[in-house]
This record gives C-alpha cells, sequence and structure tokens, in this order.
C-alpha cells in the first residue's frame, strides 16, 4: 500500500479555521501522516489540533534576521576550513524584487520567501535524517491556512514521476503554496538554497537580466535549472487562504467575509476553488479531470469542428490557428459536469489562475467530444460560429463545438491544443 506524507513548513496559521477541512478533505482522503516543520515562538499554541495530531514534529527558533539560517546551510554544505572565505551569497540582494524576503541588510527585500526556502531545506534535511523518504512513497507540501472545497486529489490519479502543483497563483513562475511530490523528485524540488548559498556568483550571473523576481518564479527557475520543468502537471485550484480575526500574516491581509466570518487572503484563489467545487464535488469525480470521456472537465479548451480554439482576438472571440496561440494568448473554456457547464474565457496555458465569466450553458452531446451549447441565460440562443469564425448566439444553426480536456493533453509547461 502506498502512503502519503503531508507536509506543513515555516509556520501553523488559522487552524481553527482550517483544520476540518485539512482533517476530512487531506488527511483522512489521502490516508496520510502529518508531519510539522516549524517554528516555534515563545507563545506558540501547542494545543492547536495541527500540533496534537501531527505525527512527525520538527521545531526551530526563529531567526531575527533569516540571513542567519541562510549562513548556518552554508557552513553545513561548504564545511570551510579554519579562515576560509566562502562566498558572499548576500549579493544576491541586488537582483529584486522579493524572492529574498526575510534576510536583513542593505537592499533587503519585501515579504518571507527567503523564510520558505530556508525551510524546504530544512524539512528535506529531516526527512532524510529520519529515514522519511524511504518510509512514504508521496508527499504533500502545503499550507496550514488553506480552506479545503473537497477532496483533494487521489494520488492514484497524479502520476509519481510528475510534480504536481495546483492551476493557479504562479505569477508568472509556479506557485510555492503547494506540491505534490515522490521519492523520485522531491529533493530536486525541496533543494534550492544549495545554489544561492554555493555558487552565488554562478546565480547572479543568470539572474541579473532582469529585476522582478519572486519565490514562484525563483522555484521555476530552479526546476528549469535542473531540467525539471518538464516534469511540471497541473490539477484544479480547489483550496484558499484565509485569515482569522487577529491573525498574523506576512504578506496580503485578505478582505474580511461576513458569510463566512474570516478573512479571504487571495480573490482570485478563492474563485479558482469555488469554480473547481461546481464540478469536482467528491472523491470520484476527480477520476473524471485526467480521465477521458469521462462527461466531466474543468478548464478544458473549446475548439471548432476542426480543432482551432478559439480565442479573445481584440474585444471579440474568434477562431485562431493553434500555431498562434502563446502563453499570452486568453481562450474559450468550459467548466461541466454531464449537461451543465460554466464558459470562462482564460490563459492558453495551464498554471494561470485569469478567468472571466462567459455564460453558463446546457450542452448536448452530437457525438463523442462534440456538443451543442445552449446559452441558460438566454433560453432560446445556441452559441454557434458566423462565417468569419467570430462567436455568436443564434436561434438556429449551432455550433458543434468540440471540448477537450486540457489536464490530458498537458506535458510539461507545454500544452498541446490540437490533434
Amino acid at each position: 500500500m502506498n502512503k502519503t506524507l503531508v507536509c506543513l513548513i515555516a509556520e501553523t496559521r488559522a487552524s481553527a479555521i482550517t483544520w476540518p477541512g485539512i482533517k476530512s478533505f487531506v488527511l483522512d482522503s489521502l490516508r496520510a501522516d502529518l508531519l510539522l516543520c516549524i517554528s516555534v515562538p515563545e507563545k506558540y499554541d501547542f494545543a492547536n489540533p495541527l500540533w496534537q495530531f501531527a505525527k512527525y514534529r520538527y521545531s526551530t527558533p526563529e531567526f531575527n534576521d533569516w540571513g542567519d539560517a541562510f549562513d548556518e546551510v552554508q557552513q553545513a554544505q561548504m564545511q570551510p576550513a579554519k579562515d576560509e572565505t566562502l562566498p558572499d551569497w548576500r549579493q544576491l540582494l541586488e537582483i529584486k524584487s522579493q524572492w529574498l524576503g526575510g534576510v536583513k541588510g542593505p537592499g533587503q527585500h519585501a515579504g518571507s520567501a527567503a523564510i520558505l526556502i530556508y525551510y524546504r531545506w530544512l524539512l528535506l534535511k529531516f526527512l532524510q535524517s529520519e529515514g522519511l523518504l524511504d518510509r512514504y512513497d508521496r508527499f504533500v507540501l502545503t499550507r496550514s491556512d488553506f480552506v479545503w472545497t473537497t477532496h483533494h486529489p487521489p494520488m492514484s490519479a497524479l502520476d509519481p514521476q510528475a510534480i504536481w502543483i495546483p492551476d493557479g497563483e504562479g505569477y508568472m513562475g509556479l506557485t510555492d503554496r503547494h506540491a505534490v511530490l515522490s521519492r523520485e523528485n522531491i529533493e530536486i524540488y525541496l533543494d534550492i538554497i544549495s545554489p544561492i548559498v554555493k555558487e552565488p556568483n554562478i546565480l547572479f550571473s543568470e539572474m541579473k537580466h532582469k529585476n522582478n523576481w519572486n519565490l514562484e518564479q525563483f522555484i521555476d527557475y530552479s526546476l528549469a535549472r535542473r531540467k525539471c520543468r518538464d516534469k511540471v502537471r497541473h490539477f484544479p485550484y480547489v483550496m484558499y487562504s484565509a485569515r482569522e480575526w487577529g491573525g498574523t500574516t506576512s504578506w496580503s491581509q485578505g478582505n474580511w467575509s461576513d458569510e463566512f466570518g474570516y478573512y479571504i487572503k487571495y480573490k482570485s484563489e478563492f474563485e479558482s476553488a469555488t469554480s473547481a467545487q461546481k464540478v469536482i464535488k467528491t472523491k470520484s469525480d476527480w477520476s473524471g479531470i485526467f480521465t477521458p470521456k469521462s462527461g466531466r472537465g474543468f478548464k478544458s479548451a473549446v475548439l471548432d469542428e476542426f480543432g482551432n480554439p478559439i480565442a479573445v482576438v481584440g474585444r471579440i472571440l474568434q477562431t485562431s490557428n493553434p500555431s498562434s496561440i502563446n502563453s499570452e494568448s486568453v481562450l474559450l473554456s468550459i467548466d461541466y459536469s454531464g449537461n451543465s457547464g460554466f464558459l470562462y474565457t482564460s490563459r492558453a496555458l495551464l498554471g494561470h489562475h485569469e478567468r472571466k465569466l462567459v455564460d453558463e450553458v446546457e450542452l448536448t452531446e452530437i457525438k463523442p467530444d462534440y456538443y451543442h451549447l445552449l446559452s441558460k441565460r438566454e433560453r432560446e440562443l445556441y452559441y454557434t460560429l458566423n462565417t468569419e469564425g467570430t462567436l455568436i448566439k443564434s436561434t438556429s444553426d449551432p455550433h458543434s463545438f468540440r471540448i477537450q480536456n486540457r489536464y490530458l493533453q498537458e506535458k510539461g509547461a507545454a500544452m498541446s491544443l490540437g490533434d
């Protein structure tokens, strides 16, 4: 039987809000154990359910300057001889803007990204020292402040050769908030601190071409540097970050929700999770996201009968040549379950959260993978394409749109919209 270990790093936050979902939709659903690798401040609440439930706990004091933590890593990795001068990794603070937040000194960055880089390394050291890399098959790196709207995707649906992350919150890179890893790729994913402390001169020369780096981009870059970027796959974003009243945060304060009684930290993340919840209601629904001919899909591409995507051109939606589609393109996509669905415009590549609702529709299957789409707002009108290939509505002559599951087409960073 495969064994899964869920790992929370750096802090435990908002457990009064998030624990029921973490327990039910993650730990119980995956039959997983829990590991905490966190800092424990002076007034830490050891009665919180995450601490109480955890099978493994590794705690450290907090650093006033997290650069001191990086210095400790450098000493441990390079083991210098007496009076040997180590590379000056702090020169990397000159490369902006927030990927080393938490390190103090001239040119210091905002945020807390350096803390998360350090805790990834600390987690890896603990897994190695405790023999947990041999005891577990899959590892879930996640946050304690996530509200889960439905079940975590089952491990049986996620190829162990891939690095799995949620589909969104990438900020031109790969989200740092959640990842599903295996024995084959966990060390590569977690150890992104080594190039910083061991070869900062090389890293500086590679990164100096731009000055808007964040942690998400640094994770993306680190995997590409290790020639593992093509292992990344996405799954729908089904959780969102929350903050309780009076709760701490290192970045977004969030917006208060009277409905839920807590702060929703990121609107786009919340919208992605609630959209996914309309399609993925039960654990078994996950099979439809990664299985052909399931009658269920999320962010699926809407194509014409020739396999051409329908893209936003100017302010209209019209058919486009697949060769003209790039990462900046905005396409027509659909979330659907059975004969009901929601049309959106969304970015061409998976891993982007930008979405705008177009309409709610009824689907009628004409033949496998081809559908008529009837507007639910305007009951008499079908979606069709005019002679110029522009998307319009008509009372007759509905177009047979092809629906293609984008998650089945994804291969690393690339996605095929055609056959």
